[in-house]
């Protein structure tokens, strides 16, 4: 294998044969030949081959510097090109001292290379200067600074980025540096757009290159760093080979590789040179092909579509970073980069930022590199270019390219970047404002991609730039928003950035949090939707199409910004476990001690929804509160603090009643100074207070002036300003009693600096004061002897220059925009007629004009300190911090959802399906979180825009509107509640299209329905277009919506929930009473699904059931009841059906749930005066005794109470058909009755039939039945079965049991039999039903009798035998004592009753 020597050899022979032949015989040249020569004849000689690499090297770059030097293009392109091999194979590593090489001849040349060296030569040896890569890349340099030529500047970057790159030269510092200045103005000033894009892509393969090895220094003993590439292979960064190593010095390639390089050349130099160019031209042709709105669609910026580089750092370049870092003293500052000679163009000009790095420490001098390059881009970034700059302007070229590169370093930054306090501290103090300054740019390039830099900010370093971003979005991206001066395109590119905010929930909820929830911050978040919507619901009269156009294209760009706000929160939802949801509360949980609401915490440190709920929303609450507070205290100081006192803000303390004043943000210091002004007591404690709160010491008199009237202005009064001041002066001596000898002459300075301010910056005083004027009048202040002049002459500069401002509070004063009656005109968002059709030129002046005075007062903000507090950052990470933050938005969302929807066109599918997006994911939100409002008022939205319930003809997308809340309905069933309302009254109405659509018969069509004249009469034209456009909405409904999925709907009920069920069944009786009443004519479609649904249903448990059914019961009632008689009995044969499968169901002992079934049927019975009804009902109970009698239960008491009814009917139809039925219970089952403990409604049944007056003979089967019923209770019954060994008997009373008084269960079934008897026998209008009943009475006591105890004949005898004397002795009673007999006779049969209730 060839040594290193035979390598280096190699090339530099090759290159100076090569240079020696094209220097020929040319007498300008012969310098460079003669060299060329003496060095090929030193390398030949086999004496010299053991001399020392240094040597060696120091000798070749001779002739090579001098073929550079030489203005030549090929020979300076063989030189570069020989250069750009021995760093490529390092063999020429970055600690190799630059020796100076002993030449003992006389030629000219020789005598030019020692006078040089002399000069070059540092006599500090730690200089950069004596490295020999150091000299070289002078070298190269020196080449840019005084030759265009396109081939030369080719190989020269392709020199340069060979010197950064390899991983054996490892240049720092200046050297680092000018590398990349030179690199940089090739780019600024080459003329080919080759060159320019080659540089522009190797300028950001270095860049990259030295920030990966600022964040690998950390990482060299990680084993994914290590490369276990073996020594001699070549490595790959970006598109050039280096070879890897094992140790410090790189092994070189085979000798047979090496010739091989040699020899192809060109061929490789050509090779290597396309592969970057290519690359380039294909950015390049990116950004000149791709739009505004291509920009606006994609993830990054266009122009910065460059891809992340991929170094795979070897072994040796691994032990090298370590070793390097560990010799590299800390804070070493670098060399003084060497001056451009001979450039009168160079851009990058040398910034001096040594004194800047001497200050700092960096860890490594890997991270020095890093940090002077990112300040420099930085300085670069923020020059000035004018308005009217071309874009082949070097200047805009220059700042262009520093932005793209400080993009580049800022989306890819790594750990240590993010990290870095040195970092932090450029980004904060050069960066933001740079940035501040290229946000307001009127040239569209230079606001694009500072928009991105902006993005990549808030994505990497949101943490340490919470005021910065507050700044930037309250006075630039809102400005912008707001003003009518603005273009659309930096609108549009604006809601962009928004855009990709949005896309990222962490981002999003990073900033409701620490904006939206901080007192001392505006409501960023609220403030983005509420600009969104306002765009969305713009109008615009422009009959223009370019200009309907632009503002159809940001209108979707907001539409989709604000519909992403809802995705993201959706995402954050997703991210936690179901325990996190808000149904769970945690008591454990609820317990933990935190310390602040938003305290920093890992993303998977989860808190239940209540808590975290409860946080947010105390911090969204004391918020709102204290900014009430402030609004008042602005505008009435007396009563602000009466308020603030009263809700325990601040107690009523003259002490703290100062120390709020200064340390509550936000407070007005306009009304601060009203109230400290305030000539009473306590308000001039509180003054005393507040003074003795400022520190002046050790500053001077004008800036302790300015410390203290920024913190609140001061009343315009004079015996105010004066009462002030002179606590002030008194203040001032004290903390600086070296300043003035007494109080009295700090007050008549202060006062007279007061005087000088008014009079410099007031715009009404056109004669402003000179200095010598300030001077004479404070001439003779200090105890009769004037004050030292230059402190005066200073004072004055400084108050001139400088105006006093008002810190914090007040900030609508302090930052009012420009467009000032604009906003006054819209409120906060402009009429998009502005900014479509105002004159172009005009708008972009006034834009020029607006941003300088907008800037200004921002840099101000952004440069002033603020405590800690105020920038501490949070970071989000509980699930109930999207609650608020959607309570705070869905306002502003849903109209802009329902307007633009209304508003648009069919073909406009994509603002269609974002509309329906953010309405599914509204409504989602709404739903997770149990927001009953909110998600009414979305699901009612969208039903409105299904064109469903109106008549207008239904379009495409009012048919996605009904998909989307079908799909509402199936995914979000068990958290609709009040809800279901809507979609089922949505698709009741979809029915009837689907049935006109399909040609089939609607449900009404079998109904008979009675014609009314009531209602608002519609005229025959009207009918006929609202029937033309059913018909056609039905035509497209039925071929457009699946009839599956609706009744999937329905079919899928028993999966909701126990509580969504009940909701479900509560409002489809409520469609389908709307149905009934307001349909004309009635429609009975939600009725068939109400069947349907409690079948369904009926296996769910008891306690559920018996909530629907409670539902379903007052639904069926008020049918049962209608008017229409057609209605009413489809809802009780409706109900028999029900009845007839509940039946079905087996009872277990002692439940009532089938009496409750049925008890719908005697409200029915009760409610209406139709006999059609009436014996509907009597047929549907007979219908079920003879059907289902056997698993009849508790439904016996139910069915006796309907028998009761009509029982007391006035028609004997009714009666007859009632009687019947009885007539078949006591002759068949009536052992069923009994065993159902049902014995005394069956009773109190055949009482009412024995009490009828119209049927004479069913009253007296009803007395014979009773007296049967005495018998059942002493001899009992037989209950009949299907077969004989079925058969049973039972008792109602239990043979084991004596009867007697005590005994409450024979009192409870013997008391209404004898006292049916004997109201009957006293009752009856008729004598032969009474005597019938009488004989009834007293056979059922001679018979029985004995079984009675003493005790129970009393209680016989007083509730049933007594009663039949008090009557009779009532009706042969005279006509005088017929009052006081009636009421005897009322008082004994309030007493029977009172025995029948308490028995029964």
């Amino acid at each position: 294998m060839p040594s290193a020597a035979e390598t280096r050899n190699t090339f530099v022979t090759r290159a100076l044969e090569q240079i020696s032949h094209q220097c020929g015989s040319q007498k300008k040249w012969s310098q460079v030949k003669a060299s060329s020569l003496y060095v090929l004849k030193y390398l030949k000689d086999p004496s010299n081959q053991q001399a020392s690499p240094g040597t060696v090297l120091s000798l070749s770059f001779v002739p090579l510097r001098l073929a550079v030097e030489s203005k030549a293009c090929k020979i300076i392109e063989i030189a570069l090109g020989c250069l750009q091999k021995l760093m490529e194979y390092s063999c020429i590593p970055g600690d190799m001292k630059w020796s100076p090489p002993k030449l003992d001849g006389t030629e000219s040349w020789m005598k030019a290379v020692k006078e040089r060296h002399d000069k070059l030569k540092s006599n500090n040896p730690d200089d950069e200067s004596n490295l020999l890569i150091s000299q070289i890349v002078t070298t190269i340099s020196d080449v840019s600074s005084n030759f265009t030529h396109d081939g030369v500047q080719l190989q020269m970057i392709k020199a340069l980025l060979t010197s950064v790159s390899s991983p054996g030269c490892d240049i720092h510092g200046s050297t680092l540096k000018m590398a990349v200045r030179n690199t940089y103005n090739i780019y600024i000033l080459a003329t080919n757009v080759t060159n320019q894009t080659t540089a522009k892509a190797s300028l950001k393969h270095m860049v990259n290159i030295v920030f990966q090895r600022m964040e690998s220094v950390k990482q060299v003993v990680s084993p994914t760093f290590v490369s276990s590439t073996p020594p001699g292979t070549p490595v790959r960064i970006g598109n050039s080979s280096i070879a890897s190593t094992s140790g410090i010095a790189l092994t070189n390639r085979s000798l047979s590789e090496s010739s091989q390089v040699v020899v192809e050349d060109d061929l490789w130099l050509k090779e290597m040179v396309k592969v970057i160019v290519d690359k380039a031209l294909v950015e390049v042709s990116a950004e000149e092909a791709q739009t505004d709105e291509d920009i606006l669609n994609q993830d990054e910026d266009p122009t910065l579509d460059s891809k992340k580089e991929s170094f795979d750092f070897n072994r040796a370049l691994a032990e090298r970073l370590a070793t390097a870092a560990k010799k590299q003293p800390v804070g070493t500052a670098p060399v003084p980069v060497l001056a451009q000679r001979g450039s009168s163009k160079n851009v990058l000009h040398n910034v001096d930022d040594a004194h800047v790095a001497d200050k700092l420490s960096f860890p490594s001098r890997f991270h020095k590199d890093a940090y002077l390059l990112f300040w420099s881009f930085c300085k670069l970034s923020d020059k000035q270019v004018p308005d009217t700059a071309q874009e082949d302007s070097i200047e805009l070229k220059s700042k262009m390219l520093s932005l793209e590169l400080l993009y580049n370093l800022l989306s890819k930054s790594g750990p240590t970047f993010q990290s870095s306090e040195n970092f932090i501290r450029v980004v904060k103090r050069n960066l933001c404002l740079s940035l501040l300054q290229n946000c307001v740019s009127p040239v569209t390039s230079v606001f694009k991609i500072s928009l991105h830099i902006f993005l990549a900010l808030i994505q990497n370093f949101k943490e340490h730039l919470k005021r910065e971003i507050g700044v930037f979005f309250t006075n630039v991206f809102f400005v912008i928003l707001e003003s009518s001066n603005s273009s659309t395109s930096q609108k549009m590119l604006v809601i962009h950035v928004i855009f990709k905010i949005c896309d990222t929930p962490q981002t999003l909820v990073d900033i409701f949090v620490n904006y939206d929830c901080d007192l001392e911050s505006i409501n960023i978040f609220e403030v983005i939707v509420n600009n969104l919507s306002r765009i969305l619901k713009a109008r615009s009269s422009s009959n223009s199409i370019e200009l309907l156009k632009q503002e159809q294209d940001m209108r979707l760009h907001a539409l989709r910004a604000l519909v992403t706000i809802l995705r993201s929160i959706v995402l954050w939802t997703e991210k936690f476990d179901e325990a996190a949801t808000p149904q769970v509360k945690s008591s454990t949980d609820a317990a933990e001690d935190e310390p602040s609401p938003f305290q920093a915490t890992e993303v998977g440190d989860q808190l239940t929804t209540e808590e975290d709920d409860d946080e947010v929303e105390k911090a969204l609450a004391f918020k709102k509160e204290m900014r009430e507070l402030m609004s008042l205290f602005k505008k009435n100081p007396k009563k602000g603090m009466e308020l603030f006192w009263a809700n325990k803000v601040v107690e009523k303390d003259a002490k703290k009643t100062a120390q709020f004043f200064r340390e509550t943000p936000g407070l007005s210091k306009i009304a601060i100074g009203e109230y400290l002004g305030v000539i009473k007591p306590f308000n001039q404690e509180v003054l005393a207070h507040f003074v003795e709160s400022f520190d002046f010491a050790n500053l001077e008199i004008d800036e302790a002036v300015r410390l203290f009237l920024g913190a609140f202005k001061i009343n315009g009064e004079a015996s105010v300003i004066d009462n002030t001041m002179e606590k002030f002066a008194e203040m001032f001596t004290k903390a600086n009693q070296q300043a003035f000898p007494n109080a009295s002459t700090a007050y008549v300075l202060s006062f007279s600096i007061i005087m000088l301010h008014t009079d410099a910056h007031s715009a009404h005083i056109k004669d402003k004061m000179t200095k010598e004027e300030f001077m004479r009048n404070n001439k003779g202040i200090d105890e009769g002897k004037s004050l030292p002049e230059q402190m005066l002459s200073d004072i004055y500069d400084r108050v001139t220059s400088t105006p006093f401002m008002l810190q914090g509070g007040d900030k609508e004063d302090e930052l009012e925009p420009a467009n000032k009656k604009d906003k006054k005109k819209t409120g906060v968002m402009v009429n998009l007629v502005d900014v479509f059709s105002s004159d172009d030129k005009k708008r972009a002046a006034n834009y020029v004009a607006e941003s300088r005075a907008m800037l200004q007062k921002t840099k101000e903000l952004i440069v002033s300190k603020n405590d800690d507090r105020s920038n501490h950052f949070f970071h989000a990470s509980k699930l109930g911090s999207v609650k608020p933050m959607f309570e705070r938005g869905w306002e502003a969302m849903l109209p802009a959802f329902s307007v633009l929807l209304e508003q648009c066109g069919s073909d406009q599918q994509p603002i269609i399906d974002l509309c329906l997006e953010g309405f599914k994911r509204g409504v989602h939100i709404s739903c997770l979180f149990f927001l009953d409002v909110q998600r009414d008022a979305f699901v009612s939205a969208l039903s409105k825009l299904t064109f469903l319930n109106n008549y207008r003809e239904i379009e495409h997308k009012n048919i996605k509107s009904i998909r989307v809340l079908i799909d509402i309905a199936t995914t979000e069933g068990n958290r609709l509640r009040s809800s279901w309302y809507a979609v089922l009254r949505c698709i009741s109405q979809l029915e009837k299209l689907q049935l006109l659509g399909a040609g089939a018969k609607p449900d009404f069509a079998f109904l008979e329905v009675e014609k009314t004249n009531a209602g608002h009469k519609v005229s025959r034209d009207e009918k006929s277009r609202m029937k033309q456009l059913e018909v056609l909405n039905s035509m497209t409904v039925a071929n457009q919506i699946d009839e599956v999925a609706i009744s999937r709907i329905y079919s899928s009920t028993a999966e909701l929930s126990s509580e969504a069920i009940v909701y479900f069944v509560k409002h489809l009786c409520e469609v389908s009473m709307e149905e009934i009443e307001h349909s004309s004519p009635p429609r009975m479609f939600s009725l068939q699904k109400i069947i349907e649904i409690a079948d369904i249903n009926m296996g769910r448990i008891r306690f559920v059931w018996g909530q629907l059914w409670e539902h379903i019961t007052k639904h069926f009632c008020r049918i049962g009841t209608n008017e229409n008689l057609s209605v009413s009995m489809f809802g009780i044969d409706s109900l028999r059906q029900l009845a007839t499968k509940f039946l079905e169901k087996r009872e277990l002992a002692n439940y009532n749930f089938q009496r409750d079934f049925l008890k719908p049927f005697e409200q029915i019975f009760q409610g209406t005066n139709s006999i059609i009804i009436k014996e509907l009902i009597v047929r549907c109970i007979t219908q079920m005794v003879h059907g289902k009698s056997p698993q009849i239960k508790s439904g016996w008491k139910a069915i006796c109470t309907v028998l009761s009814l009509a029982a007391g009917d006035q028609t004997e139809q009714i009666i007859v058909l009632a009687y019947d039925v009885v007539g078949h219970i006591m002759d068949n089952i009536f052992g069923l009755v009994v065993a159902a403990d049902a014995f005394i409604d069956a009773v109190n049944t055949l009482t009412a039939f024995a009490c009828n007056q119209l049927c004479k003979s069913i009253a007296s089967q009803a007395i014979n039945q009773l007296t049967q019923c005495a018998d059942y209770l002493v001899n009992g019954l037989v209950i009949e079965g299907t077969e004989p060994e079925e058969q049973k008997k039972i008792f109602i009373i239990p043979q084991t049991e004596t009867v007697c008084s005590s005994d409450q269960r024979a009192l409870k079934v013997w008391f209404p039999v004898l006292t049916g008897l004997s109201s009957d026998a006293t009752q009856h209008p008729d004598v032969e039903i009474r005597l019938l009943a009488l004989n009834g009475l007293f056979d059922v006591l001679k018979k029985h009798g004995g079984l009675f105890s003493t005790a129970m004949w009393k209680i016989i005898l007083s509730g049933a035998v007594f009663p039949i004397f008090d009557n009779a002795l009532c009706d042969v009673t005279p006509p005088a004592c017929s009052a006081s007999s009636d009421s005897e006779a009322k008082k004994k049969l309030t007493h029977h009753q009172r025995w029948t209730h308490l028995h029964s």
